[in-house]
């Protein structure tokens, strides 16, 4: 090992940069008498391997919430070798339970996108009508002018609101009312009353900042939901292909998990010699979207979460609970199950 430290809060993780330049972690939970090794790839490449990691440290995050695990990687970025100082964000909704899915960040070497809007946004809300129009009411000046199109969540009460965009129209320094994106007012009179809460931000497509990653593909995580990748342009923006207001762009990286080999045990034993098939696979999950499961990493089936009856147009909220897939597997001594997330979306096995 070339360094190592370790991290407490909130998981108890030993971190190792090896001399070939991998990163290993070492989850470590005397209670629960559980130890285990894994190794964590970062996203991008080195002359054309993985990318390469030089240094690693554990410092306090600046909230003291968590120890954070900060890393140097190396990486060939538009033909040039680069070093980026880098930290790993905390577990989805570990140190916050109430993280929204907007907030979520699985990409590596990316930014977060909060709003199109930086002098002002996000901008909480203090009264919405329901009437035609909506007028929404702002705790302070937004700077919106009519034709910008802003997202609105987090309303208590008048939900119908919430994850949708709407036009800005009749904007005045703390009010505006909603239409649709075809110009139309919005009609509140049947929607639910404003209780409280609520926070609006403008949307775009024009992305700004990426000069580190110029010449890379990035996955984008816009509002909860994965876009298309994009290539960053020379100058360090990429385009998106839908309008989001939250969300986070860098490295796709893909999270595998393989199980030890499966062994039965019976009245008589163990069984480790003997032909076995897995027909059926249930997983426990926590707050997670999306995600893969199959025998193999080439043989892998998607885990559906969306019912028929929800919103085509709406990210999903992040599932708790148990799946069950059916499993293609063919008869062998050693049975394994293999998981993957190769989405910026949240996955964390519980079982």
């Amino acid at each position: 090992a070339v360094e190592m430290d370790y991290a407490q809060e909130s998981d108890s993780t030993v971190v190792v940069v090896t001399d070939q330049g991998r990163l290993a972690t070492m989850a470590h939970s005397p209670e629960e008498q559980v130890w285990g090794w894994s190794r964590q790839i970062c996203g991008g490449s080195f002359a054309n391997d993985i990318a390469r990691i030089k240094s690693v440290a554990v410092i306090p995050a600046p909230d003291e919430s968590h120890d954070q695990i900060w890393v140097v990687v190396e990486r060939t970025i538009n033909g040039a070798t680069k070093q980026y100082v880098e930290f790993f964000e905390e577990p989805f909704r570990q140190v916050d339970p109430n993280q929204a899915k907007e907030k979520a960040f699985f990409v590596d070497s990316g930014l977060s996108l909060d709003g199109f809007n930086s002098a002002t946004d996000p901008i909480d809300i203090t009264d919405i009508t329901q009437a035609d129009p909506v007028v929404v009411k702002t705790v302070s000046g937004h700077n919106y002018t009519n034709g910008h199109h802003i997202r609105i969540r987090d309303v208590v009460g008048m939900t119908e609101l919430n994850g949708a965009i709407f036009e800005v129209a009749g904007a005045t320094e703390r009010t505006l009312q909603l239409n649709t994106l075809d110009g139309a007012t919005i009609d509140g009179t049947g929607f639910t009353a404003y209780a409280y809460g609520g926070q609006t931000r403008r949307t775009g497509t024009a992305i700004t900042g990426l000069n580190h990653l110029v010449g890379e593909t990035v996955d984008v995580l816009g509002d909860g939901a994965p876009q298309p990748p994009q290539v960053v342009a020379g100058d360090g923006t990429v385009t998106l292909a839908h309008e989001a207001a939250e969300g986070s762009i860098g490295l796709h990286y893909d999270s595998d998990l393989k199980t030890l080999k499966i062994v039965p045990t019976t009245r008589s034993g163990a069984h480790e010699m003997r032909l076995k098939r897995i027909d059926r696979v249930f997983v426990r999950l926590l707050d997670t979207v999306g995600g893969s499961v199959g025998p193999e990493s080439d043989t892998l089936d998607p885990i559906i979460m969306r019912d028929p009856d929800d919103s085509l147009t709406q990210a999903l909220e992040p599932f708790t609970g148990d799946v069950e897939l059916t499993f293609e597997d063919s008869w062998e001594r050693g049975v394994e199950v293999f998981v993957r997330q190769d989405q910026p979306l949240p996955m964390t096995v519980l079982a």
